[in-house]
């Protein structure tokens, strides 16, 4: 009689099979993707959110010692100025364009507009001589005044009879405004006239003995 066969066992193997170690590894990266797409997700949402409340989100470093930009005091350093001239010479501030003064006069200016001082003050015209052959803009035209060598600012006044000048001037025209400025009595035998044609134009200067 023969002995029965042995019973066969499969072997188990304890080394892991190497396409579920693959997939364990690929999982394991996704995972970590995941997580740090989450993150940044998270940093740009509270990110955005301060920045809509005003906060200021990573300023940039300020390196270096900031220079302070220059405080001018002086008028005649404010914008570019032209050698002065006779208060009735003419000046021709940019080509076909010239400016000049007449009709002084003294005057008791009055306060009229919010902020304005009455007193002893000076009446004058301004007109602008348009010899090219297209109209310009006078809008941005600004004139003032000083008194004495330091040139101490003179107010501006609305009244008795200042008039602005146009906003243009048409070709081959002339346009005149008429100014009053509180000038004291004493500070007539030196005043100096700006006249400011536009930004970058050196302004026309005028030195004046105003009358009393």
């Amino acid at each position: 009689m023969s002995e029965p066969a042995a019973e066969q066992q499969t072997p188990t193997s304890s080394t892991p099979d190497p396409r579920r170690r693959r997939r364990m590894v690929v999982i394991s990266v996704l995972a970590a993707v995941v997580v740090a797409v989450v993150a940044v997700v998270v940093v740009f949402a509270v990110n955005a959110n301060r920045v809509g409340t005003g906060d200021v989100v990573n300023p940039p470093a300020i390196t270096g010692t900031p220079t302070p930009s220059p405080i001018i005091t002086d008028p005649a350093e404010a914008l570019p100025e032209r050698d002065p001239v006779a208060g009735d010479a003419p000046v021709e501030i940019v080509p076909g364009v010239t400016v000049s003064l007449g009709d002084f006069e003294a005057v008791d200016g009055e306060a009229k507009a919010p902020g304005e001082t009455a007193g002893p003050a000076v009446r004058f015209t301004a007109t602008i001589e348009n010899a090219t052959d297209a109209s310009i803009d006078l809008s941005s035209v600004v004139v003032t005044a000083f008194s004495g060598a330091d040139r101490v600012p003179s107010e501006p006044l609305t009244e008795p009879g200042a008039a602005p000048f146009d906003p243009e001037v048409a070709a081959g025209d002339t346009a005149t405004a008429t100014f009053v400025f509180t000038v004291p009595v004493e500070q007539r035998d030196d005043v100096t006239i700006l006249v400011d044609y536009q930004a970058g134009v050196p302004a026309a200067v005028f030195q004046v003995t105003a009358p009393r």
